[in-house]
């Protein structure tokens, strides 16, 4: 034995660390299965010729193979790429379906509500107190939204990490952030109805009362 290095993982981390014992043999009948060779970012095919005149030198009449470690780590979770892709198209197509209904209904509320937020303009009620009363709905669906879906997204993240030997922790952090998030997205929505129909002129919607 020459040495003892410190664990590391040499398979996906869906597994745990086993025992890896490297040894060196040599001899004219036995020649030099695979190096790992570490390759700098610059002139990358001059290296590979080169350490390729060497390998066809120290083990002629074998072919020169070769493929990069990173590719061989990324072939490790190929499936949880495939999963992370999907999940980001559905993802989006979820917030915009989503935000397409909010759209549609603050329009909605908007336009039943014109008398009421022509009689509050004509009573003192500022830009901000019509966005408040306008966005204060929005925001109440949002937040019952998420607190029935953090529970279920917690399980379902946790049970999908839980087949990693290795794996982070879920903190609350990530579900307030998300949450601010989508608060924002929310409020960006129907800001425009709802600056619309603040912005409106008391006249139009109270004259033919």
């Amino acid at each position: 034995m020459i040495g003892v290095v410190k664990d590391f993982t040499f398979h996906s981390f869906h597994h745990e660390v086993a025992p890896l014992v490297f040894t060196l043999e040599g001899g004219s009948w036995f020649p030099y299965q695979r190096v790992f060779v570490k390759v700098g970012p610059d002139n990358v095919q001059q290296t590979i010729a080169a350490v390729g005149e060497t390998m066809r030198v120290v083990s002629p009449g074998y072919p020169f193979v070769y493929s990069f470690l990173d590719d061989a780590y990324q072939a490790l979770y190929q499936r949880e790429n495939q999963l992370g892709r999907l999940m980001t198209y559905f993802t989006l197509l979820a917030l915009f379906v989503a935000c397409l209904g909010l759209l549609g209904l603050a329009s909605y509320i908007a336009q039943q509500r014109t008398k009421e937020i022509g009689v509050r303009k004509v009573l003192g009620a500022t830009l901000g107190d019509i966005l408040v009363m306008l966005t204060k709905d929005f925001t109440r669906l949002v937040l019952i939204g998420f607190v029935i879906a953090a529970p279920l997204g917690y399980f379902a993240v946790s049970g999908w990490l839980s087949g990693f030997s290795y794996r982070v922790g879920v903190g609350p952090g990530t579900f307030l952030l998300a949450a601010g998030m989508l608060l924002l997205l929310a409020w960006a929505t129907v800001s425009y109805q709802s600056l619309r129909a603040a912005l409106a002129d008391p006249v139009d919607s109270l004259r033919w009362e």
